[in-house]
């Protein structure tokens, strides 16, 4: 998992220092919770019982928000939804510790994320 907002200021400083991070490559995972542990932090967050209840990748084809995306983009959602769910993306555990080097500042965490944005999550 990553805050937008952290891989918008590896962006910035990408695109602020060209010379530095040319030909370079980042992975920008700073925490890897699996959906149970992130609705445990949400309900904790937000003071609401919220429960992860897995559906089928392939049952996500079904779902109305698959006619608001450009197809080709909601497949590959889709698609990388089968595969964690069949065990074959190990590396979706992986965790980095790079964006301090990169943007001298402290990547935000999912519990903080949800701090920062519970406005939005209760107004949903």
């Amino acid at each position: 998992m990553i805050d937008c907002f952290d891989l918008a200021s590896v962006a910035a400083a990408a695109l602020g220092d060209p010379q530095k991070h040319a030909g370079e490559r980042y992975f920008l995972s700073v925490e890897a919770l699996n959906m149970t542990e992130a609705a445990q932090i949400l309900s904790e967050e937000l003071d609401k019982i919220i429960t992860y209840e897995p559906l089928p990748a392939a049952d996500m084809r079904s779902l109305p928000i698959g006619q608001t995306m450009e197809p080709a983009y909601f497949e590959c959602i889709v698609r990388q939804m089968e595969l964690l769910q069949a065990g074959k993306l190990p590396d979706f555990a992986d965790v980095y510790d790079n964006i301090p080097q990169i943007t001298r500042e402290k990547p935000t965490m999912f519990r903080q994320f949800v701090r920062n944005n519970r406005a939005l999550f209760e107004a949903g």
